[in-house]
This record gives structure tokens, C-alpha cells and sequence, in this order.
């Protein structure tokens, strides 16, 4: 089962919301989070690096805002709220603490409000006990795979299979491993005519020398290429914004930006709106900074 959080009610929102709670209801009535959902519209946000303290301040960003500022967005918005929201991974700040899933689930808690379902993966600033420990997950660890959290969440038009390429806490490349992979490739044969979208933290690495990020691409590609319903795969990691596609198969690469700094100036911190119909995925970045070159803009992917 996707691993996720249950929605919360108003009066346990306000008993546990914390700065979040009263930073979102500060002039906002509690009745405009009702707003119709559209089934097929996703939001994706990547490496929030939330520290327990709410004040913590890295490359001059203060990431609790920053996710304050971004799941407000998602909520304030006039036409629809998302089927979920999808949290790909470094939730935390560097070495995922207790006290830093605390102040993350704080943060979350106007969407929980909101019955707006959030699905999560994991990445290498987070720790995967103390992530089940604080987000009661316990008994989902290496349910399907062992000392793994991994998900398949079907929709209309497409499957997302998230995947956990935690190798080793702070250590800054990850792996699938050769378990993982055959769960995945058994969800793709599972259902050879639904596309499916592979969402994993770390990025996939193509060049050559020194590997930075998934270890085990290769392998990966090797089992994706050849199975035509892998559509796209989404990570983060690298705090960039960017889409691009596989030369040898047409599989989508789709990098999503942080929510938290960037680690190029240039570079945006933001989220991004997906809409999924038949043919493809519809995306559309959201900057924190709106004046940013970057913001609103808005990309095509026609699946292979």
C-alpha cells in the first residue's frame, strides 16, 4: 500500500497544527479549503528538507516557509485541489531526525485538513526508522521488499510506482537494488496496457567516470526500456528543474525542483502541477518566487 497520511479532523488540526495551523488560518476561513478535487491533477514536491526547528535557515532559505508557502498554494487555489500530493523524498533536513518529521508532519497537516491524501518516498537525508517511527509506518517497512518503502498507487489513466533508493542515510548516491527491481518489473508485466510512471528520489545517472546518484541506473534502464507502458520517471536530488527524455527508449525524465534551496542561484525552488490524461502528462512549475524566468511554466510529455 502507498505509504501515506490519514486525513486529519479540524479539531485534532487545531490541537496539533502548531505554527503551520495558525500561519495558514491567519485571515483565511477555514471553509475555503473545500473546494472540488480533480481526480487527475497531482502535486509533486521534492526534497523539503524540513528541520525540527521551524526557524532553520540553509542557502539563505528557511524551508518551513518555503513548504508553508507552497502547500498554501496548492490549497488557495480557486478551481480545484489535487487528487494527492506526492512528497518525493529528503523530507528532512540532513540526517532525518525524529524531531524533523515532527515539524514536516506539522507542515503537512493544512493538506491532511483538507482530505487531500499525500503519498511519500524517501531519500538520502531521511531515515527510514525514524520516518516510520514519527509517521506511524512501522508495520509498512519491507512489506513488499525488505527494509524498503515502496508503492504502487493506480489511477485512471496511469500507474505510479515510487520507489526508495535509500542506500544509506547522508550518503549522497542511492540504489534500487536487485529485490526492487523485480517488484518493479512484475508491476509493469502486471499491466502491460496501463502506463505507468516510476517516481524515485535520486536522479538516474548516464554518464561516464564517477557516478552521481542512482548507482544502479543501468540496471534500471535495462528493464525499463524494453517494457513500453514505462512512460516517464520522476526524481529529484539535485535541486534542479528540468525535463528531458531517454535517447534509446523515449522514456520521459522528468527532474523536479526542490522545494526547499536550490543549489545553483539560478536555479528555482517550487513545486510542480501535473495533470495525467490518456496520452501523457501535463506539467506545470510553480515557483516560490513568482518573478522567477522560470515560473508558470509549462510542459507537454506525449507518452512513447
Amino acid at each position: 500500500m502507498p505509504i501515506s497520511l490519514k486525513p486529519v479532523s479540524r479539531r485534532k488540526f487545531l490541537e496539533i497544527g502548531g505554527a503551520a495551523t495558525c500561519a495558514y488560518l491567519a485571515g483565511t476561513p477555514f471553509a475555503a479549503i473545500a473546494k472540488p478535487v480533480e481526480k487527475d491533477y497531482w502535486a509533486l514536491f521534492s526534497d523539503t528538507h524540513i528541520s525540527a526547528n521551524r526557524g532553520e535557515v540553509h542557502n539563505g532559505v528557511n524551508m518551513a516557509g518555503h513548504l508553508d508557502s507552497v502547500v498554501k498554494e496548492v490549497l488557495d487555489d480557486n478551481k480545484m485541489l489535487p487528487s494527492a500530493v506526492l512528497v518525493n523524498g529528503d523530507c528532512a533536513y540532513q540526517s532525518g531526525e525524529e524531531a524533523d518529521y515532527a515539524t514536516f508532519l506539522e507542515g503537512l497537516n493544512p493538506l491532511r485538513t483538507a482530505s487531500v491524501p499525500i503519498h511519500l518516498s524517501l531519500g538520502n537525508h531521511d531515515h527510514r526508522g525514524h520516518f516510520a517511527k514519527v509517521l506511524h509506518q512501522e508495520n509498512e517497512i519491507g512489506r513488499t521488499v525488505p527494509d524498503k518503502f515502496i508503492s504502487r498507487i493506480k489511477t485512471s489513466h496511469a500507474n505510479w510506482l515510487l520507489l526508495d533508493s535509500l542506500e544509506q542515510t547522508s550518503s549522497p548516491n542511492g540504489t534500487i537494488g536487485q529485490r526492487q527491481l523485480e517488484w518493479l518489473t512484475t508491476m509493469l508485466d502486471k499491466s502491460r496496457h496501463t502506463p505507468a510512471i516510476i517516481v524515485v528520489h535520486h536522479n538516474p545517472f548516464f554518464g561516464e567516470g564517477k557516478s552521481s546518484g542512482l548507482l544502479d541506473t543501468s540496471a534500471m534502464m535495462e528493464a525499463l526500456r524494453p517494457r513500453s507502458n514505462a512512460k516517464a520517471i520522476i526524481f529529484g536530488h539535485t535541486h534542479k528543474w528540468g525535463t528531458t527524455r531517454d535517447e534509446t527508449s523515449g522514456i520521459h525524465l522528468v527532474n523536479l525542483p526542490p522545494v526547499a534551496y536550490p543549489f545553483e542561484p539560478s536555479q528555482p525552488s517550487g513545486w510542480v502541477k501535473a495533470i495525467l490524461h490518456k496520452n501523457g502528462l501535463d506539467l506545470e512549475l510553480r515557483c516560490i518566487d513568482i518573478g522567477h524566468p522560470s515560473h508558470a511554466q509549462k510542459v507537454s510529455l506525449n507518452w512513447r
